[in-house]
């Protein structure tokens, strides 16, 4: 730019007053109260969640999980073609507390994503009274680490071939290792 006598338009000078934008305050943020114990003594006392993409015939599925980590098993999961509170974390809530008992003092723990960190989840999981709930740190996905290990497992278990994955496979798999964890 310097050889062709050329000058940015963006001053170097503003930079820094735009490189942390304002981000208002969220009263559905909590702390980070798992504090990466990913361990729990019993069932029904800790659950986590995360949502990852997974690419397939049909185009990008974004698979929702709740596990309890007492043993490590897919108690809930949503798979759907958006990221709509109502296709993801919502439906993967509910399959998880209808064949459970929530016990006092349960402990969610997700990330601050948008399926997470909102009125309508946040009244949902408030509605039960026992739930305290526990958010990764911004920008800190190792907070997260027990369902993203599961998406590594699942995704390199999918991806055995060449062949582009489809919505029953996935189906299947999370079907399979839910029996699996559940042994």
């Amino acid at each position: 730019m310097k050889k062709l006598g050329l000058v940015s338009k963006l001053s170097t000078s503003n930079k820094s007053k735009y490189s942390s934008p304002f981000i208002p305050y969220n009263p559905c943020i909590f702390p980070n109260i798992l504090n990466r114990q990913f361990n729990a003594e019993k069932p029904d006392q800790v659950w986590v969640s995360a949502i990852t993409s997974i690419q397939t015939v049909t185009g990008l599925l974004f698979l929702t999980i709740i596990m309890d980590l007492y043993d490590r098993n897919i108690i809930g999961w949503s798979l759907s073609d958006r990221l709509m509170i109502k296709e993801t974390s919502m439906p993967a809530w509910e399959m998880a507390v209808q064949d459970r008992t929530i016990k006092k003092e349960l402990l969610f723990h997700s990330d601050r994503g948008p399926q997470y960190a909102n009125k309508a989840f946040t009244r949902k999981l408030a509605s039960y009274k026992c739930i305290k709930r526990s958010m990764s740190r911004k920008g800190n996905y190792l907070d997260n680490a027990i369902p993203r290990n599961f998406f590594t497992s699942l995704k390199s278990e999918l991806v055995q071939s060449d062949d582009p994955v489809t919505k029953k496979q996935i189906e299947e798999a999370l079907i399979a290792s839910s029996r699996n964890c559940s042994k």
